[in-house]
């Protein structure tokens, strides 16, 4: 473990811990390990040791289908740090069906800016919350989105809260057998790929706070509060 990489909460509160320390593995314990496809691992693509450099054509880790991925109605957060300087938009992370009924949640960069979303397929509904900063400028910065309960979400870069969005998201029950992907939406064929880095992601069924985001983002880069 090395400075900056998240040793997890619990089996019950992580459900997926990614380091991309040379491969997917899931260090949360609940064995939810990646298969990659043209993932290039090295120091140069990594924040914290290795990372994982997508190419922004064919690029994607996979995760399949797991219970301990599911979030219901309740409250999560997902976390990963991102370094780009593409203008295209591709998926840093997503739980998603191409089935017309099935909801989804993603991380999704866009021109320069990232957003998180929840779709809600019973109401037809995107429940969209972007960022305010940019973060193509070739430099790693930390993304969290956050439910907080059926009507709150957040989207934070680098321990800064962006935008807060108060729609009613109490139907989009995150529970169908979505595949977890990294780099792409995996319809049938795949779209929106990205290009860039990822490393250190992070799956939590807990929202975090504030104050606890504000903190590991400062003790990610050895400031320790």
């Amino acid at each position: 473990m090395s400075l900056g990489e998240y040793m997890g909460a619990s089996l019950g509160i992580t459900k997926g811990l990614w380091h991309l320390n040379g491969n997917s593995t899931d260090s949360s314990g609940n064995s939810n390990n990646g298969t990659d496809t043209n993932i290039s691992y090295s120091l140069a693509n990594g924040k914290f040791r290795q990372g994982a450099l997508f190419n922004g054509t064919n690029s994607k880790i996979v995760v399949s289908y797991d219970t301990s991925l599911n979030f219901g109605t309740s409250p999560f957060t997902v976390s990963l740090w991102m370094k780009t300087t593409s203008v295209a938009t591709g998926i840093l992370l997503a739980k998603y069906s191409q089935s017309a009924t099935l909801d989804y949640y993603a991380l999704i960069f866009f021109g320069s800016y990232v957003g998180f979303r929840l779709r809600d397929r019973t109401f037809g509904s995107d429940w969209n919350t972007n960022s305010i900063s940019s973060v193509n400028d070739g430099l790693w910065h930390n993304v969290i989105g956050v439910r907080e309960g059926a009507t709150s979400r957040k989207i934070y870069i680098d321990g800064n809260l962006e935008t807060t969005e108060t729609d009613d998201i109490s139907a989009t029950n995150l529970t169908s057998n979505q595949t977890t992907t990294f780099g792409c939406f995996l319809n049938s064929t795949p779209v929106a790929f990205y290009a860039g880095a990822i490393d250190e992601t992070i799956l939590e069924n807990y929202a975090w706070t504030a104050s606890q985001i504000k903190k590991y983002y400062t003790n990610s880069l050895g400031r320790f509060l």
